[in-house]
């Protein structure tokens, strides 16, 4: 899937590209906007949020996943400030489910949450204008409000949350070559963790860049044996506790597509 994803990226036409080279330097900017562009690269980095999940067992959080949603979040701020949301299909009820659930795990790092919670209002808002022509977005906004209710610690109690990690070498190459000015966390995300093995944004140095990029595309014309499909099967968000039993504030009454998401990111993941 990451190897499809890098070729992806790799293969599109000119005018569908987030960012371009700046003339003169190797530094990214921001293509002119274009409305199927900025679509079309949303699930792309929801595609990465949903792989990072992984990386988040354990309380850990993943670079992927965190820096995968605050892009989708910047590209719908675009979306808001030109009223363009209105055109976008009913998977992006999901889209931006799936990004606020990420970033909701920020709760607990006192410095990247004021950032995380600007993203997060971006994703509510949205999820509030396609909910005039998508109904299922209204359940998509209760279930994101209630994670992030969800995260907020019980009062008079101290976490310790983990340390946070950037990219390597390997989850570097799915984000090379995308302008970082449209990710809201970025910089504040990168100061937080401990150095990057190696760069690939704006410029930065790698001398393996090309080598990397040569076996991962050589792996493409010679993929391996694939294997079994380990995608858990769809699981319903709907309460069925005992009477008298407190409800978990998991259980949603969002019935959507890929609400699967809400019972991988539990409560061990988002807030403990």
């Amino acid at each position: 899937m990451e190897r499809a994803l890098f070729r992806w990226t790799r293969t599109l036409a000119p005018h569908l590209l987030l960012s371009r080279k700046q003339e003169g330097s190797n530094r990214y900017v921001l293509s002119d906007y274009n409305v199927k562009a900025r679509q079309l690269h949303v699930p792309y980095f929801i595609t990465l949020t949903i792989l990072g999940r992984s990386g988040m067992t354990n309380s850990n959080i993943s670079a992927v996943a965190i820096l995968a949603s605050s892009f989708v979040a910047g590209i719908c701020e675009d979306f808001l400030a030109r009223d363009e949301l209105l055109y976008l299909g009913p998977i992006f009820t999901f889209y931006l489910l799936a990004a606020g659930v990420a970033l909701a795990s920020l709760r607990r790092y006192p410095t990247l949450w004021p950032v995380a919670e600007q993203d997060l209002e971006v994703l509510q808002a949205s999820l509030k204008e396609l909910s005039k022509r998508w109904p299922s977005a209204i359940g998509a906004l209760k279930a994101l409000q209630n994670v992030m209710s969800a995260t907020r610690p019980a009062p008079d109690t101290t976490t310790i949350a983990p340390p946070l990690a950037w990219l390597n070498a390997d989850q570097s190459l799915l984000f090379d070559g995308f302008c970082p000015d449209i990710c809201r966390l970025w910089a504040s995300y990168h100061k937080e963790t401990t150095p990057p093995i190696s760069g690939h944004l704006n410029g930065t140095n790698n001398e393996n860049t090309e080598i990397m990029t040569a076996e991962i595309l050589g792996s493409m014309r010679y993929p391996g044996t694939a294997r079994q499909s380990r995608v858990p099967t769809p699981l319903m968000a709907s309460y069925s506790g005992s009477a008298g039993e407190p409800e978990n504030p998991l259980n949603y009454e969002y019935v959507g597509v890929g609400n699967w998401l809400l019972n991988d990111w539990g409560p061990e993941v988002l807030w403990n």
